[in-house]
């Protein structure tokens, strides 16, 4: 696995004390999230725009916790699209909803924005798979992945997970793939990684690669308790028509302002 992040510690406070200094400075920054009806919570009036979008309620359930835990949907790239990006627009904390929209985005809104904190690497393959499935000289290759990630109020992407997958497919089976994970996380406000791991999963009905990681930031609701963001799983799906898919179980906890959830699933080539 390869690693690096600014070593800094001193720029990690001076920092978190600029970014606190211009939220405090600009009421536009903290009044971002403001309620707007039927008790939704919506994010900032910015957002890059949607093709083909549409937008649905998803019903969320109180944990014991107090908490609201959403389960999301599987999303698999239309026939019409390369990448399709799902996002939160609203919340309802009070009756554990989300406004949700879905849609093709902008170009500009496709490319990483990595965070001043990183790790990359190959997932290793697994030891052993159900279905021993290997690549056919026949067979074409494909690459997708599953990126996820939590912004801010104001727009700041704190942390990423992103599964990598490249496989092979014939249309009848799929074949051998392998999988990379990407962690990115916003080290110069205070966040920091606590955990990351990956896994891989080869079967004629398809190949599957997932990547899980914890975040954590004590200076983000300070002096309240530490926020953290938890990736249960991000996986990626190859099928042996050379479609791709992505599912994700994914949580934030403890914040004191809205953390704003989105996905993106990508053909790649």
């Amino acid at each position: 696995m390869i690693r690096y992040h600014d070593p800094g510690r001193r720029r990690v406070v001076c920092s978190v004390l600029s970014a606190i200094a211009i939220i405090a400075a600009v009421p536009g920054a903290a009044l971002a999230a403001v309620p707007v009806g039927d008790g939704f919570i919506f994010q900032k009036t910015s957002l890059p725009t949607l093709a083909d979008s549409r937008r649905y309620v998803l019903q969320g359930k109180r944990l014991g916790t107090g908490r609201c835990h959403y389960d999301y949907p599987e999303v698999r790239l239309p026939d019409s699209a390369a990448v399709w990006e799902v996002r939160d627009v609203a919340l309802d904390p009070t009756d554990c909803r989300k406004l949700v929209e879905e849609g093709v985005p902008p170009e500009s809104d496709q490319a990483l924005q990595p965070g001043d904190g990183r790790i990359a690497g190959a997932i290793p393959d697994a030891a052993s798979s159900p279905t021993t499935v290997t690549a056919s000289a026949a067979a074409s290759t494909a690459s997708g992945y599953n990126w996820t990630w939590w912004e801010d109020v104001i727009g700041i992407k704190v942390n990423q997970d992103r599964t990598n997958i490249s496989w092979s497919f014939s249309g009848g089976c799929n074949g051998a793939g392998s999988t990379s994970g990407e962690w990115y996380w916003a080290y110069g406000t205070g966040w920091e990684i606590v955990s990351y791991s990956g896994s891989e999963y080869e079967s004629c009905s398809y190949y599957r690669g997932t990547t899980v990681s914890h975040f954590r930031n004590a200076a983000f609701c300070w002096p309240l308790p530490t926020v953290h963001t938890y990736y249960y799983y991000v996986s990626a799906y190859g099928f042996a028509d050379g479609s791709v898919a992505g599912t994700r179980s994914t949580d934030s906890v403890d914040e004191c302002a809205p953390l704003w959830m989105h996905y993106q699933v990508r053909k790649v080539t």
